[in-house]
């Protein structure tokens, strides 16, 4: 052989070579990952996906995984801030690998405020595409309406409105998100979750006022944010939204139910300033 053709060869075994190695760190970094969520002494262990009443999902080291409850081991969901969606838990199933449930434990909070606002901002339309989520022109994004079809909060509600049935209301969009990550026993209509946060204050298992003064600057990202108009008789008109921080601005994600338009789930700018004395209740509340 020529010299010119014995380096031709070196450099195409040294490319070739170069190239398994590059695969093998990408195959050994996704395994090291996997990794840290294997199935130690029988248990499952993974980071908490989405919770649908008495189901949840895992994505732990074999990808997604279900669980279901039933009667004889009815999993108690106790506290509900202590199991949220993006937590790392342990679950041990029945013995019988049914994935019917017999405990969880939380191994890692992570921080849930923030999981919110993202989990919250993951089903609407991006911030410029709302036209996207009106009923009369479109539909919700497809992570709205399957967990809003896992979760069938009309069902709680009695609601009859096409449109609200569909979850275009913020009431029903907040509910949907709320249930979705965790809080199952979160109440449907504005005026329960009026109920919920300033008449019977059972927000406090879960969450804590926060004073911000109606500016949204002082709002962090996945607060929940809910007003109730002066003029409301039964609670019932206003609005409520989970807080959007994005790219420095200062938006919401959110829905809204009118007679000549819609959305089922959309990002819009907060207004900036909320006067709280302008309403019948106003309050900003973050999760525990």
């Amino acid at each position: 052989m020529t010299r010119k053709t014995i380096c031709f060869i070196m450099c195409v075994a040294f490319a070739l070579a170069f190239t398994a190695v590059l695969a093998g760190c990408g195959e050994d970094k996704s395994k090291s990952r996997s990794q840290n969520y294997e199935k130690p002494s029988g248990d499952y262990v993974g980071v908490l996906e989405g919770v649908y009443r008495d189901e949840f999902t895992l994505m732990g080291s074999s990808g997604e995984l279900h669980f279901v409850t039933d009667e004889e081991t009815k999993y108690d969901f106790g506290e509900h801030h202590h199991m949220l969606v993006g937590d790392i838990i342990s679950v041990k199933c029945r013995d019988d690998e049914s994935m019917m449930v017999k405990k969880v434990t939380v191994l890692e909070r992570t921080n849930a405020q923030a999981n919110l606002g993202d989990f919250a901002a993951g089903l609407c339309w991006p911030y410029g595409e709302s036209s996207k989520g009106r009923y009369d022109t479109g539909g919700p994004t497809e992570a709205y309406a399957a967990l809003y079809d896992k979760i069938k909060p009309q069902e709680e509600s009695g609601i009859s409105s096409k449109q609200w049935r569909a979850g275009a209301s913020c009431d029903l969009f907040v509910a949907t998100a709320l249930k979705g990550f965790g809080l199952t026993e979160f109440p449907v209509t504005l005026s329960r979750q009026c109920d919920y946060f300033f008449i019977s204050e059972a927000y406090k298992d879960d969450f804590e006022k926060v004073e911000t003064g109606g500016d949204p600057a002082m709002m962090q990202h996945g607060d929940v944010g809910i007003y109730i108009r002066a003029d409301s008789k039964d609670n019932g008109q206003g609005h409520i939204f989970i807080v959007n921080k994005a790219d420095g601005q200062n938006l919401k994600s959110n829905a809204h139910y009118r007679k000549d338009k819609g959305y089922y789930g959309v990002i819009d700018e907060l207004k900036n300033p909320y006067d709280p004395g302008h309403y019948k209740y106003f309050g900003v509340f973050r999760l525990k």
